[in-house]
Formats: structure tokens, C-alpha cells, sequence
């Protein structure tokens, strides 16, 4: 080989490494954009999936307080449930009842309850009176000692139940509450609809762990998986992908957390996007690489060639100046 082309290679290996690392570093950089422009879109719809469920959450309450106050402010029930009249508070309460299951199908509890906190009628199972469950709703506890309209999700046969409880007075005097009971599928349900969500309902129990009661297979089958810290990507048998989200917090009327709605969204258009773009970027960076290869190889080739010929005419010159100095 000679010292021209070992130059030359050496040159060419030293450009050829050079751009090597910046088409790494380029590509490094793009991917990590792309990824981050995944994050985003995700970020995005997890904070579309919250103002949405809140805003479902806020009007909830904003129409069952609604419905409350068009119910207790009724002086026939109030009398009803001062002389303990059972008969007469049904027939008072059952024209509010229908007209509310009627527009929310989800209301599933309307029981009236003494000071005491006793179930006095529930509208929903009238042949079952006269039990405390005071042990278990701390809601209905508060209710009686403060007086005072609470909202929160609390624990029933039905699981999990958002409850309005509202205070009932008769002339100014205090003789027990209204309790209305909304499913919590009514958020999962209207959420689903609008963001075609997956979505489980997990129960926090008094050690702070957390159990599937209902909702989606997905979650079911990959419960060792699920932190409720992070999110999680999940593969399904059918080769499907998923992400599931921490989701949202259920609160009961002291803001401490219950249960936690978790959703899961199918990701596969995502990461079909982020493939695509990897794959073109890699495609973009490898005949980015060929093309400036050659392309300074010529050059180098031309650079050589050119520094050889000024090579050969110095050497030429000097032979001839060499040749005239020995004949003078």
C-alpha cells in the first residue's frame, strides 16, 4: 500500500468515525423527541380523563344536592318523619324517588334515617327498617353530629357507593337525614363513553392494600402487575397494548382516599406512530451516512490526487532547478 492511500484511509476512517458519532448523537436526539412526544400525547389524555371525570363528579353533586333540597324542603315529609309515620313518608318520598331513578338509573340507595341514625325507610327495599349501620358509615355518624350536608364514597353491600347525605329539620329542629346512593359506574360508564377506556374499580382497605372488585378483565388477569403508583404498559394474548393509569382517587366526605378508578386505554396507535418514526429516522440517518460517505471520499480522492500532482510538480522542480545549478 502506498503512503498515499494510507493517508487517504486514515482520513476517510477518521471523518467515517466522526460522522458515525454524530449520526448517533442525531439519532439519540430525535428518538428521545419522539418518546417524549409520546409522553406528551399520553399526559394529554390522562388530563382529559380527569378534568372529565371531575367535571362528571362536580355536576353529580350539583344535581343530587338539587334533588335533596327539592325532597327535604317538603313540609308533608317533614311531618312524616317527625311522627315517625312510615306509610305517609313513603307515600310522600315515592313520586321523587321514581322521577330520580328515572333520570339516573344509577341511583341505586334512598333511605331516610332518624337522629339516631337508624334506617327508618329506605325507598329502595321499604320491607327492611329499623337497623343501625352506624359502625360502617362514618358519613351517617357525621351527618347527625354536624348537621350538615357531606358527600364521599363509603362502603355498602354494593361495595362502593358515592352517598349524598343531607339533614333533615322540621320548624328548625334536627330529626334525621336523607341518604342518596349513586353506583360508582355511573362515572366509569360516562368516562368509558367518551374516552373508550377500560376501566376497574379497586377497593384501599384499612391496611392501605388495595383489591379488584369489579370492572374489565384486562385488570383482573395482570393484577400482580398493577402499582397504583406508575403507569404500566400491559401486552395482551392477542398482542394488543395497553396502558394502564394510576387513575382516580374515590374520596369519602373527609378527602381520604377510599378506592381508586383505574383506566387503561389501547396504545397501539401510539406506538405504532413511535415505530414508524424510529424506523424513518433510522432509515434517514443510514443514508444520510452513505451519502456524505461517498461524497467525502470523492473530495478526499480529489484532495489526494491534487496534493500527489503538487507533490510530483515540486519534485520536478526541484530536479530542474537541481539540474541547472550543477550546470553553471
Amino acid at each position: 500500500m502506498t503512503q498515499e492511500n494510507r493517508i487517504k484511509n486514515k482520513i476517510i476512517a477518521l471523518l467515517f468515525l466522526i460522522i458515525l458519532i454524530s449520526a448517533g448523537v442525531n439519532f439519540y436526539y430525535q428518538h428521545t423527541n419522539a418518546s417524549k412526544n409520546f409522553e406528551r400525547s399520553i399526559d394529554k389524555l390522562h388530563a382529559n380523563i380527569s378534568r372529565s371525570f371531575h367535571k362528571i363528579l362536580s355536576q353529580l353533586k350539583d344535581n343530587l344536592s338539587i334533588i335533596s333540597d327539592t325532597i327535604i324542603s317538603q313540609k308533608a315529609l317533614q311531618q312524616a318523619l317527625k311522627s315517625k309515620d312510615r306509610q305517609s313518608l313513603y307515600h310522600e318520598a315515592l313520586p321523587f324517588y321514581h322521577q330520580m331513578i328515572a333520570q339516573n338509573a344509577y341511583i341505586k340507595i334512598m333511605t331516610f334515617r332518624l337522629a339516631d341514625g337508624s334506617a327508618f325507610l329506605r325507598m329502595h327495599k321499604p320491607y327492611l327498617f329499623g337497623d343501625k349501620l352506624n359502625a360502617n358509615r362514618k358519613i351517617i355518624i357525621e351527618t347527625n353530629r354536624l348537621q350538615k350536608r357531606l358527600y364521599g364514597f363509603e362502603s355498602d353491600k354494593l361495595q362502593k357507593v358515592f352517598r349524598v347525605t343531607s339533614p333533615i329539620f322540621y320548624d328548625g329542629v334536627y330529626i334525621g337525614l336523607m341518604e342518596i346512593g349513586v353506583e360508582p359506574e355511573y362515572l366509569m360508564d360516562q368516562t368509558r363513553d367518551v374516552f373508550e377506556t377500560k376501566d376497574a374499580l379497586f377497593i384501599k382497605d384499612g391496611q392501605g392494600n388495595y383489591t379488584f372488585a369489579r370492572g374489565d378483565q384486562l385488570f383482573s388477569s395482570h393484577i400482580d402487575a398493577i402499582t397504583f403508583k406508575r403507569r404500566l404498559t400491559l401486552t395482551t394474548q392477542k398482542g394488543d397494548h395497553y396502558m394502564i393509569d394510576p387513575g382516580m382517587d374515590l374520596l369519602d366526605f373527609k378527602e381520604e382516599v377510599t378506592a381508586k378508578l383505574l383506566y387503561a386505554y389501547a396504545i397501539n396507535d401510539h406506538l405504532d406512530t413511535l415505530d414508524k418514526a424510529t424506523k424513518e429516522l433510522l432509515i434517514n440517518t443510514l443514508l444520510s451516512l452513505l451519502i456524505i460517505f461517498f461524497i467525502l471520499q470523492y473530495f478526499i480522492r480529489l484532495f489526494i490526487d491534487k496534493l500527489k500532482k503538487l507533490t510530483l510538480d515540486l519534485r520536478t522542480q526541484s530536479e530542474d532547478l537541481k539540474r541547472m545549478n550543477d550546470t553553471l
